[in-house]
């Protein structure tokens, strides 16, 4: 049996439960919310994507196929069976490569179009194991109880949507810590001296510190969510826009952003 992914409240997240506790994850998969960008997409547990449309381009095929095959024998059939046997098949056929070449044309399949974005080689998600309790994995929990609210659902908070995006920014950064101080460590371990381990050193300990402070954020984003939850009556959505940024490949700066919008809705109510 392959692996067992669910969708998660958060749009670019999947999870996998661990096997003996179905409460816990084992495993997140977070995607690029770049990757979902056009088309009302979004993702199934199979990590595929799919669009409300989907369905209407489906019909519509199926309508011209069967147009076409129903017109084509009463404009040139002449009544004989096999000459409008020959015109449906005729008629399906001509439809079929017209849709084909409308289909390649004009419907782009989303993962073949990142990796035109971003190369052949680029991934569009990052898996992370969440078993060790690793930082990426306290992230990704800490971003599904926040979109798991009905102030997040609803817009009130964070009605610009920044959650998933600094998410993945986010990730992103802990992937790079993780290696970094593995290469860290090896540089040690081969006696490499303290003067030109430094620079290392200091990058680090600021990537550290902006992990820290993005998962205070996001602790402090989700218990304001679940205080606005409990309110009597809650927020209409987008009730406070406060101060937002689209420039989420700062995951500090979107979630501060998050916050200070989440603060303002939260005074705002009391």
């Amino acid at each position: 049996m392959g692996e067992q992914w669910t969708t998660t409240s958060t749009p670019t997240l999947l999870r996998r439960n661990r096997p003996d506790d179905e409460g816990e994850a084992a495993a997140y998969r977070v995607y690029d919310p770049g990757l979902l960008a056009g088309r009302n997409l979004s993702l199934t547990a199979a990590g595929k994507t799919e669009s409300p449309y989907d369905v209407a381009q489906g019909l519509g095929m199926i309508a011209l196929l069967a147009g076409s095959a129903i017109v084509a024998p009463i404009v040139f059939s002449d009544g004989g069976f096999w000459s409008t046997a020959l015109w449906v098949l005729a008629g399906s056929g001509a439809a079929f490569v017209v849709l084909m070449v409308l289909f390649f044309a004009f419907v782009r399949d989303p993962f073949e179009a990142y990796r035109r974005r971003h190369g052949q080689n680029a991934s569009p998600f990052v898996e992370v194991d969440a078993a060790d309790g690793s930082r990426a994995g306290t992230l990704c929990a800490l971003a599904e109880s926040i979109t798991s609210t009905a102030a997040w659902r609803d817009g009130a908070i964070d009605p610009e949507r920044l959650v998933p995006e600094t998410l993945w920014s986010a990730v992103r950064l802990a992937a790079r810590v993780a290696d970094e101080q593995g290469r860290l460590a090896d540089d040690e371990r081969r006696g490499t001296s303290e003067r030109v381990l430094e620079p290392s050193r200091t990058e680090l300990a600021a990537a550290r510190s902006d992990l820290e402070h993005i998962e205070r954020n996001l602790r402090e984003i989700g218990r304001i969510a679940r205080e606005i939850d409990a309110r009597p009556t809650g927020a209409a959505p987008g009730t406070v826009s406060g101060p937002t940024t689209r420039t989420a490949e700062s995951a500090v700066a979107g979630t501060d952003a998050i916050l200070a919008q989440s603060q303002a809705l939260r005074d705002m109510l009391r």
